[in-house]
């Protein structure tokens, strides 16, 4: 019961088999002995967001990442959490921080894209779907995006080029 390794294996565990009490019981007594654990920290944050605590799960995340600063779920999820509480400058920022920490991964690019559309940010938005899919072509999500902007600019060539390869992806 006071094995950290065992601890946070079985919280994981619980936490992908839907066992929430155990997974939350397991995570809370890992914080208890240790309370610097970034994982432990990381899956209570989960847990708040869940519930729609999005301070609460912030805190939890900027604790994961004061014990662990390279790891770019973390960031991943703190941007997540900043704009379901309305923050959007924050999740901006953790996001293209996520990006700094793993340029080649397409999914911080995603999540900026996404952002930048929600805010109308349209010239931006374009700018990162296209890194998507420069970074990841089998993201079809994204060259659906592409499409609609490329529509919305009466780029029709650039709009059917990318629905077309959006179909490709996913028939």
């Amino acid at each position: 019961p006071d094995n950290l390794d065992a601890l946070f294996g079985y919280g994981k565990m619980c936490y992908y088999m839907e066992k929430d009490q155990d997974s939350k019981k397991a995570f809370n007594r890992l914080i208890e002995l240790d309370p610097e654990n970034p994982q432990g920290n990381a899956y209570l944050g989960k847990y708040a967001a869940e519930n729609r605590q999005y301070r609460k799960a912030i805190d939890y995340v900027k604790l994961a990442i004061k014990y662990e600063p390279n790891n770019v779920d973390h960031y991943f999820d703190l941007g997540t959490y900043l704009r379901y509480a309305g923050d959007y400058e924050g999740a901006e920022k953790a996001w293209k921080k996520a990006v700094s920490l793993e340029p080649d991964y397409f999914l911080g690019y995603a999540y900026l894209a996404g952002l930048y559309d929600e805010e109308n940010k349209t010239d931006l938005a374009l700018d990162y779907y296209r890194l998507v899919v420069q970074k990841n072509p089998k993201y079809y999500y994204a060259y659906e995006s592409l499409g609609m902007f490329a529509w919305k600019k009466g780029e029709w060539k650039d709009s059917m080029k990318a629905f077309q390869e959006a179909l490709k992806k996913n028939p």
